[in-house]
């Protein structure tokens, strides 16, 4: 009976030896020991399929080996001494198989000291090679990411779900001023009062379309001044296609605004002038009737009469009115340049008073004549010209000053 059940439980034995030893060479984790030395003692099947060596190839070889020359150093260091003084060693580490394959293993390493025999290292490894690349694939995406968002010149903020703020890139506090702990610190006036309900339908209509779209409207930046900016947006969708955020890129658009406003000003004036010329050049004639009649009437007129004054003081607005028009016939540039000597003082002096009436009731125009200056040959046109252009540009430049 003794007999009998020793040999039962020797069976058993094996048995259970063997259904370990096939769970052990069924496993895809690679499961293998080490000595104290790191050289390999034992592995199962998925050990030589990962390092593409049979058992004998392995025994005996030390696993850094198998990594880079450089790396020998840390695996006595980082492994092998934290193994010693803890007992414990886990991480990921690159090898290479025989046929120069690299792969990466995550493992978790123990110190075995049996009560018997020599102590040894138990390490139970996985293939996470696939997980690696992908996480470095992905890094590479990010940081590809963020070097286009620090290089845009544009303002570019992104904000994850229920609208919290996530990243602004350099433009953003370049442009408006606020950095991105201010902004996650707490609410800031970075959207005027009356831009606020106009913001929120769109991000509505974003998140609800998922169509990007542009908007323009106005943001304030941190030292009170009010851009107008071009507002687009983009959805963030998560793996399952929810919205996960969004992106904003802004546009400061104040000086196109300007530019545009400063553009419908100079074709306005442009009416003006093709209507100014149009107006001067009937007006013209009409005056060179009414000098050529002054003349004539002059010619049948006893000197010193009182005909004669009223005739004279008609001839005189005449002129002065056929002065005007020449200007304005010069400002719709249709007359042809006639250039002759100049004294610019007193050419200056006859056009203070079309200058003032240019400028405005609201702005001062001094004039400081300057003493025994040369005269000049130029088309007393192309003067006036001059003279209101720039007299107009200053205006436009003290505007709200």
């Amino acid at each position: 009976k003794d007999i009998t059940e020793r040999r039962q439980a020797e069976e058993d034995l094996r048995q259970s030896e063997k259904r370990f030893r096939q769970l052990y060479e069924a496993t895809s984790d690679a499961i293998f020991t080490q000595d104290l030395e790191g050289r390999f003692l034992s592995g199962n099947r998925a050990v030589l399929d990962m390092f593409g060596y049979p058992l004998e190839g392995l025994l005996g070889r030390r696993a850094c080996d198998f990594m880079k020359p450089e790396l020998a150093p840390l695996f006595e260091t980082e492994y092998l001494r934290k193994l010693k003084d803890t007992g414990h060693c886990q991480g990921i580490t690159a090898y290479f198989a025989r046929d120069g394959r690299k792969f990466y293993l995550e493992y978790q390493s123990d110190l075995i000291r049996p009560n018997d025999g020599d102590p040894f290292i138990s390490v139970v490894a996985r293939d996470v090679t696939h997980r690696v690349l992908s996480d470095r694939k992905i890094r590479e995406k990010e940081e590809s990411i963020r070097a286009i968002l620090e290089a845009n010149p544009n303002p570019v903020v992104v904000y994850g779900p229920g609208g919290k703020l996530r990243y602004l890139n350099p433009a953003f506090t370049e442009v408006f001023g606020w950095t991105q702990e201010e902004m996650m610190q707490g609410e800031v006036p970075f959207v005027p009062d009356d831009q606020r309900e106009i913001t929120a339908v769109r991000i509505k209509e974003l998140y609800n379309t998922g169509k990007a779209g542009t908007l323009e409207n106005r943001r304030l930046t941190k030292d009170g001044r009010l851009l107008d900016v071009s507002v687009s947006a983009a959805l963030m969708r998560d793996q399952h296609g929810t919205p996960s955020g969004m992106v904003v890129n802004f546009m400061d658009v104040t000086e196109r605004k300007k530019l545009e406003s400063q553009f419908q000003q100079a074709q306005k004036m442009e009416s003006v002038g093709r209507l100014a010329g149009g107006v001067a050049h009937d007006f013209n004639n009409m005056l060179g009737v009414i000098l050529g009649r002054a003349e004539l009437a002059l010619l049948g007129t006893e000197p010193g009469s009182s005909l004669e004054s009223d005739l004279l003081d008609i001839q005189k607005a005449a002129k002065r009115s056929a002065d005007l028009t020449r200007q304005l016939l010069g400002f719709a540039r249709k007359q042809t340049a006639a250039p002759k000597i100049l004294d610019l003082n007193d050419t200056i002096a006859g056009m203070l008073k079309m200058l003032r009436r240019l400028i405005g009731e609201d702005i001062d125009l001094a004039w400081f004549p300057g003493p025994n200056i040369w005269s000049v040959k130029m088309d007393p046109a192309q003067l006036d010209q001059i003279l209101a252009n720039l007299c107009v540009n200053a205006r436009d430049a003290i505007i709200d000053v």
